[in-house]
């Protein structure tokens, strides 16, 4: 069974107005747990709005949304214990920080789910963990951090609910590349140590291929792929007739393959990239 899956789910903004728009059109997917999927599409594709039908903060006009099985819509009333089960985390979710200290706002998720003091406790040292929150930092306002580290805080605030699906909306956006590194890390970590699905949304292909297991593409309200990553980026002018782009350095080895280089083009990540020109160099004897 899916850990979480979609039938036909329909969401329009504007119903019965001029500006009525279709943001999520008859779509049917099914996402397993402990898999890191990655979604993409242009801006206006409908991923932001898909993503927030999966956790009940919008109701489809149309289909269902399982969890688990169950349809999230099944007792309205209870839409909230769904929340904690998929957590969300916005993009630049630092700004939703408010509390007087890293630690109380990490707690602020397990307060509301009605655990007690050690149960919160516990389970914000965990998340601090998960998140890559230095215990230095936790007693700090999250106003006196840097950009990664209130970054790093606001995701840990998500973790510590124990979600068993953490959707992430372009965590890495504005984030220096160390910074950004770390939390793609942190978010890899989670999924391998707790079994969680992770849903993880960004315009930036080398974070989709530094740790997703499949990708799913959305254009004009619809998905139009999904499959693993070199099934998705292996179709490269489909891809860029919507908009979309590859990770730089496949950019680079397709370049290479086409002006007539023995290349792997189906490499996404720097380090492969960098054996395989390596590679290359020896193999053609080029001189540096």
């Amino acid at each position: 069974m899916p850990l979480i899956e979609t039938q036909n789910v329909t969401f329009k903004y504007g119903v019965r107005t001029p500006m009525e728009k279709t943001a999520v059109d008859d779509l049917s997917v099914c996402f397993e747990a402990g898999e890191i999927v990655g979604i993409i599409g242009h801006t206006g594709s409908g991923k932001s709005t898909f993503v927030q039908l999966l956790n009940g903060l919008l109701r489809p006009a149309s289909g269902r949304v399982l969890l688990e099985g169950r349809d999230i819509w099944e007792k309205p009333k209870k839409i909230r214990d769904v929340r904690f089960k998929v957590g969300l985390v916005f993009q630049y979710p630092e700004y939703q920080l408010f509390e007087e200290t890293c630690r109380r706002d990490i707690g602020y998720g397990p307060r509301n789910m009605g655990l007690n003091d050690e149960q919160v406790n516990e389970a914000v040292e965990r998340a601090a963990v998960q998140a890559g929150v230095k215990p230095e930092l936790m007693e700090k306002s999250p106003f006196e951090l840097s950009g990664g580290e209130k970054r790093r805080v606001a995701i840990a605030g998500v973790m510590a609910m124990g979600p068993r699906v953490l959707i992430l909306d372009e965590p890495t956006a504005g984030l220096d590349p160390q910074a950004r590194d770390k939390v793609l890390q942190r978010i890899k970590a989670y999924s391998e140590t707790t079994g969680a699905l992770v849903l993880l949304v960004s315009h930036r292909m080398e974070d989709i291929a530094a740790i997703c297991d499949r990708i799913m593409v959305m254009s004009k309200a619809r998905m139009i792929m999904f499959g693993t990553v070199d099934e998705v980026f292996s179709r490269y002018d489909e891809l860029k007739a919507m908009g979309l782009s590859m990770p730089q350095v496949s950019r680079v080895l397709r370049k290479l393959k086409l002006a007539g280089y023995p290349v792997n083009t189906h490499i996404y990540d720097e380090p492969s990239a960098c054996a395989e020109i390596v590679r290359l160099v020896k193999q053609c004897g080029i001189k540096r």
